[in-house]
């Protein structure tokens, strides 16, 4: 967590680029030479924003070494062994220094000029007191290395439990007093930050110009992502509301999704998790009609765990070697409605997140750097544009009120897109927002995630956009000759790429097809037949 770090990066992206240039692209594949492409395109973001490295905020409620290390532990570090727990105390003890050098990098950005809002502050060391809050045997990273060690054969009860009081006391006597430190220290921060928007930070509003390109990875500028979204806002709205009338749903928007709630919602644990189980295997069954080519690796569904209550529903990635499936963490904690179940599974699983992930991961033609590249907006842009197509051509094409939710979630993510763009450059007060969504949907909302995570809400709103906008564009052009499966073998058939690559590689298909239908008029069989 050093700028030290950050700076070794930054030059091995330059020294990346510069050996990168020395390859002749014409003795290259065409798989190298796109493989090629996507990094130099990675690499020139990396090195863009060299003159901002001081820029991006260090924590929030939802990041920083509070939820980034506990995390990373929990999730990440494997214990099969008692080499592999041996390493996990190992890792503990390092905390330290990561926290040290956590410590060094906020002061850095304090003294010139970069500290976040007083809200994001607050629910930050909210988050830092519940970590520390607990007993140490009762903390996450405790009781996770507890349950790992009962599963290892050769780690006995007498070493297990002097494994264990190591961990307890690691937590007791270093990493708890860091994060008490830690809470104490962002204290003294408030009242010392800007208010809401980047555009307040030295330079903020260029830097958010290439939060902008890195996010969306388009050339598109904030002002034109503020108006295309508002523009897509006001037409979805219009839509949603003649469907609240043909539905006896009461305005505003969030009136009638309490109602939907209140008649059809449903609670506890074990519900849930049966709906959600029944759900993944519905939208299974609906995967051969719309791709060709399916992943080999597995999605389970498990729940999330209570330590990650502030986290929404989440997708984990399968391990490249096939030894751990891909997992889909669900929500139980709150009563959900069989809609939002289809959505949100939609969007982690199939045809969302696991399809894409699991088939980038199996790419057997491609270098690994484009098994393990991602780019936000192409991820996040085709697990909600997954959402959709079960409601397009999905097993629930007849559900009214899941189309009306699917609707009202686009229109979600359009809104905050305008939301984003407004506070972080176009110089809105937080007033502005409130009463921008209040003209939506009828209620305000949490500017937190938002303020603090600047950028990122554009990923899923400019990503599905485009994959809607290439369809159409697929559609209109080769009308009966349009085939959905082929389409989507086009999106997903090289791994994740830059929405400017995949615009061009979608208009290579269409020009493709266009040709082939020509060449087959002109040959003199046509005739014939």
């Amino acid at each position: 967590m050093s700028y030290g770090y950050s700076l070794w990066q930054y030059e091995l992206a330059e020294n990346t680029l510069e050996r990168l240039a020395d390859f002749d692209a014409e003795d290259l594949t065409e798989s190298q030479q796109l493989t090629m492409e996507v990094l130099q395109w990675r690499l020139e973001g990396t090195v863009s924003r060299k003159d901002f490295m001081y820029h991006g905020y260090l924590y929030s409620p939802l990041h920083g070494p509070h939820i980034d290390l506990p995390m990373f532990m929990q999730r990440a570090h494997a214990v099969r062994s008692l080499e592999d727990a041996e390493n996990y105390i190992a890792r503990l003890e390092q905390f330290e220094d990561v926290m040290a050098q956590f410590f060094w990098s906020v002061e850095t950005q304090f003294q010139r000029g970069i500290v976040p809002p007083d809200f994001i502050i607050k629910a930050t060391i909210e988050k830092v007191n519940e970590f520390i809050s607990d007993d140490p045997k009762e903390n996450p990273i405790y009781t996770t290395f507890a349950g790992q060690l009962e599963l290892v054969d050769e780690i006995d009860e007498a070493t297990a439990d002097e494994l264990l009081q190591q961990v307890a006391d690691l937590l007791a006597k270093s990493i708890y007093p860091d994060f008490d430190f830690m809470a104490h220290y962002l204290g003294e921060m408030q009242g010392q930050g800007i208010k809401l928007g980047l555009w307040e930070l030295p330079d903020g509003k260029e830097y958010y110009e290439l939060l902008t390109r890195a996010y969306t990875s388009t050339s598109l500028t904030p002002e034109e992502i503020h108006e295309l979204a508002r523009a897509e806002a006001r037409e979805l709205k219009e839509e949603i509301l003649e469907m609240m009338d043909d539905l006896g749903l009461n305005a505003p928007i969030a009136n009638a999704l309490g109602q939907i709630s209140q008649q059809h919602g449903m609670s506890g644990h074990d519900r849930l998790m049966e709906e959600y189980q029944k759900v993944m295997e519905e939208l299974y069954a609906m995967l051969p009609d719309l791709f060709n080519i399916l992943p080999e690796a597995e999605v389970i569904v498990l729940p999330k765990p209570s330590y990650l209550d502030h986290f929404p529903a989440h997708y984990i990635s399968p391990a490249m070697d096939g030894s751990r499936p891909g997992v889909f963490k669900a929500d139980t904690s709150r009563a959900s409605t069989v809609w939002d179940i289809q959505m949100v599974t939609a969007h982690e699983t199939v045809p969302g997140h696991h399809l894409e992930r699991a088939l980038k991961q199996e790419l057997d033609h491609a270098h690994i750097i484009r098994n393990v590249f991602n780019f936000l907006a192409y991820s996040e842009g085709w697990a909600t544009y997954a959402e959709g197509l079960i409601y397009e051509y999905g097993p629930y094409q007849d559900d009214e009120l899941g189309h009306f939710n699917y609707l009202v979630q686009r229109l979600w993510r359009a809104s905050i897109a305008v939301v984003d763009t407004g506070i972080h450059y176009m110089e809105w007060s937080e007033a502005q927002a409130q009463s921008y969504m209040q003209g939506l949907f009828g209620v305000q909302i949490s500017l937190q995630r938002y303020a603090s995570w600047p950028g990122q809400a554009l990923a899923y709103f400019v990503g599905e956009h485009t994959i809607h906008q290439l369809r159409q564009e697929a559609k209109d052009a080769l009308g009966d000759d349009f085939d959905i499966k082929e389409f989507h073998d086009v999106i997903l058939g090289e791994g994740a790429l830059p929405l400017e690559m995949l615009e061009e590689k979608v208009h290579d298909y269409i020009q493709k097809k266009l040709s082939e239908r020509t060449s087959w008029r002109q040959h003199p069989l046509a005739a014939v037949s």
